[in-house]
């Protein structure tokens, strides 16, 4: 927990922890460098829940307590409800109190007008509206102050140097590492340390290596996940934990009762993104459960509208997706395209229980079939293939992506709604084989 500290007593009131900090050498001395650039007076980390934005920026912190004369501050925001009262936790951080002749924003100004600190504002994004406004304060009346913000978005304020925490390194699970060389990744060595915290004789063997590199693949690198799946060790096999990582939020539990409650599974963490999100984000971030390996817009326009959602509007709510760090965004062929990573899907593979809450469709499963078929057999002939509409039909009820769709309904089905009907829906769209959200005010 950070201390406060009256009158900037002492360098820093950063917290010390208990592990080290795995594999993030590299973006620790880049974001050190960037923070001191003179493009760097406001770097915000952002990313999906779970990937290491505050230990990240808590490393950078630590790495340049003896560059600001003044010190390095963390202002700790994830407990904070009240946008209105930001500028008052950062001033108990600093020791700045409210005097009868000025606002406590204007005393906080003044008092950091002369000084140069670095301050960590953490977990800004259920409060970006209130954190954008006393950045861009701050920036513009304090030319000593610099910021470090973690947050699932970016500020967008002028100035802002946004900066995606990547997961962690994991070896291509299609390769063989041998037993030696897996823990030089640092998803695998995050995985080992924290299974040898709680089984000491944990090891990495001929036989596990290969299972282990598949975990840390699955996982996507995220940092919190492997922690939450290396804890199982005391209790299962490896490659018993890469089973049951079917259902990935029934194991994905267990977190450090010191933790933040929604740090402490990966249900929580994306249950409180999901909060932030605007009803009609909310909505489509539902209906995008049904792709399996990623999807194109044109695929998302289609799925995705109807039900209170125009087509006209899939591109804006999905790009807020992507915002909010719970959208990942590749390009191929000089295209967009999107994913979840797979520890995010908030349905995989119990879409019954989960996906009707976004209402019943409006998009029969044969009218979606056939506009899926359409705009994949249409790109198929565009590259000169034949009979695409009779080969997507063929391959898809064999269950092969064909040209990028596989669909699997059950008697009846709907493809956005009915979760009492729906079995399981899966689309892979390869073309290879609260402005609403809560704290924007």
């Amino acid at each position: 927990m950070a201390r406060s500290a009256p009158a900037l007593h002492g360098r820093d009131n950063l917290p010390t922890h208990a592990t080290a900090l795995v594999g993030r050498d590299r973006e620790v001395a880049d974001l050190r460098q960037l923070v001191l650039s003179d493009d760097g007076r406001l770097v915000t980390l952002t990313g999906v829940g779970g990937c290491g934005k505050t230990r990240l920026a808590l490393g950078v912190a630590s790495s340049l307590i003896g560059s600001f004369k003044d010190g390095v501050w963390l202002v700790e925001l994830a407990a904070l409800a009240d946008p209105l009262l930001v500028p008052q936790v950062v001033a108990s951080v600093l020791g700045v109190r409210e005097r009868s002749d000025r606002s406590l924003l204007a005393a906080l100004v003044a008092f950091l007008a002369r000084r140069q600190v670095l301050l960590v504002l953490d977990n800004c994004e259920h409060l970006i509206k209130a954190c954008a406004e006393l950045a861009d304060t701050l920036l513009h009346s304090c030319p000593g102050v610099r910021l470090l913000a973690t947050s699932r978005e970016a500020l967008h304020i002028p100035g802002e140097r946004a900066w995606r925490v990547p997961s962690l390194a994991i070896p291509d699970p299609r390769s063989i590492v041998p037993p030696g060389e897996v823990v030089r990744y640092s998803a695998a060595q995050l995985f080992v340390e924290r299974a040898q915290a709680v089984q000491s004789n944990f090891g990495v063997t001929p036989r596990s290596a290969p299972v282990l590199v598949a975990i840390c693949a699955r996982l996507e690198g995220l940092p919190l996940a492997i922690e939450l799946a290396a804890a199982w060790v005391r209790a299962l096999g490896v490659e018993q934990i890469l089973e049951r990582l079917d259902d990935a939020f029934e194991l994905l539990v267990g977190g450090s009762p010191l933790a933040p409650s929604r740090q402490q599974t990966m249900r929580a963490t994306l249950d409180w993104s999901y909060g932030l999100l605007a009803p009609p984000e909310q909505i489509v971030f539902r209906r995008l459960a049904v792709f399996v390996g990623g999807w194109s817009l044109e695929a998302a326009e289609v799925v995705c509208s109807g039900s209170g959602v125009a087509p006209q509007e899939v591109l804006g709510l999905l790009t807020g997706l992507v915002d909010a760090s719970l959208v990942q965004v590749d390009e191929q062929d000089w295209r967009a395209r999107y994913r979840l990573l797979e520890p995010v899907p908030p349905v995989r593979p119990s879409a019954a229980r989960t996906f009707g809450r976004a209402g019943r469709c409006s998009i029969p499963a044969r009218h979606l079939f056939r506009v899926l078929c359409r705009t994949v057999g249409a790109r198929r002939e565009r590259r000169g293939a034949s009979s695409p509409g009779r080969s997507c039909r063929a391959r898809t009820r064999a269950g092969q992506p064909a040209g990028g769709a596989a669909l699997v309904f059950g008697p009846g089905r709907c493809a956005d709604g009915g979760s009492d009907s729906a079995e399981r829906i899966g689309i892979s769209g390869s073309s290879k084989a609260p402005s609403a959200r809560a704290g924007r005010g």
